[in-house]
């Protein structure tokens, strides 16, 4: 992880007053937001910071807790969408690809020791889900990980629920006998250090944020 962001577990907020559950896991840029706390010292960091957010489980037994816990993600992951700072909130899709660049939206991903097998048609939510709302990359430290593969690149991971430029599907990665350093470990890392490394930064207005009462 780049050295100029921090870890931290906590709520995020927005500037219209939201406040996501707590976070097990936030990475964000310390540099461009303030530090937030109340008299519990209770952390809270403005979404407009947060470049990464993960929840980490000692089991996740069915499909019903998975279900649970990537409906949890997908709704923090939509609140990006309340950025008051995006310069391109009003844009068409027709104006470029600056709506469906994976590098603007929040990393999202599950680490447990075990994980549940992976549905056929991979794991799901209880509703309707923004394509780009959806998680990243789920790691069960003992059996593998769950990501996304290019319909064209059927054998490479990918971790982005969604690819402008084509469909992506949900993909099973099996832990491999007498490997050093599991595969499905590497795929998070690389993923999440790729992500911090060029996520996109929204620039944080304290004006939005000071005019409502937290």
């Amino acid at each position: 992880m780049p050295q100029n962001l921090a870890i931290s577990e906590g709520f995020i907020i927005t500037s219209d007053g939201d406040v996501s559950t707590q976070c097990d896991l936030i990475i964000y840029d310390p540099r461009t937001c303030p530090k937030l706390s109340d008299t519990s010292y209770q952390k809270f960091i403005p979404i407009e910071s947060v470049i990464a957010i993960g929840e980490v489980k000692s089991k996740i037994s069915n499909k019903v807790d998975m279900q649970e816990i990537l409906n949890k993600l997908a709704k923090i992951k939509g609140l990006r969408d309340k950025v008051k700072t995006d310069p391109y909130k009003n844009y068409d899709e027709s104006d470029g690809d600056h709506k469906t660049n994976v590098m603007r939206e929040i990393f999202s991903f599950i680490i447990a020791k075990s994980l549940p097998p992976m549905p056929e048609i991979g794991f799901s939510y209880t509703s309707k889900i923004k394509p780009q709302h959806k998680h990243n990359i789920i790691l069960g430290l003992d059996n593998g990980a769950a990501s996304y593969v290019r319909k064209e690149a059927k054998h490479h991971c990918y971790c982005y629920p969604k690819d402008k430029n084509g469909s992506v599907s949900q993909a099973w990665y099996p832990t491999q006998e007498n490997e050093v350093v599991p595969v499905h470990y590497t795929m998070l890392l690389t993923a999440l250090s790729s992500h911090c490394q060029d996520a996109y930064l929204y620039k944080f207005d304290s004006v939005h944020y000071f005019t409502n009462n937290y």
